[in-house]
């Protein structure tokens, strides 16, 4: 049995009430949006969104998150990591160092 996931969770919630990603969207002044990336594990809601989505579901947050495992998503590589020192950046981006503006100097007195 695979692992459950907030996505899950939470589509599963919504159907209970019988509410379309807009709706519910809408009561939580939510983009539509942002409730489809929720749902597909594209994203995660913010801890604040999630007690406002919670609410608005009538659950709790521990019941969204109910048996949910941390998945975290594949990163993307294009090609072998580089070090610093295997590709210093080009002439035209290298850093320079700032003038240093003098120091006032003290009155006399």
């Amino acid at each position: 049995m695979p692992p459950i996931r907030f996505a899950d969770n939470l589509r599963a919630a919504r159907a209970r009430l019988k509410l379309n990603q807009t709706a519910l969207g809408r009561q939580i002044g939510i983009g539509q949006g942002a409730i489809t990336k929720w749902e597909t594990g594209k994203s995660s809601p913010t801890v604040d969104q999630l007690l406002i989505l919670a609410d608005a579901l009538g659950a709790t947050a521990a019941d969204l998150l109910a048996g949910c495992v941390h998945t975290p998503a594949p990163r993307h590589r294009t090609g072998p990591r580089a070090t610093p020192a295997a590709s210093p950046p080009p002439a035209s981006q290298a850093m320079t160092p700032l003038a240093r503006r003098p120091r006032p100097k003290a009155p006399a007195g």
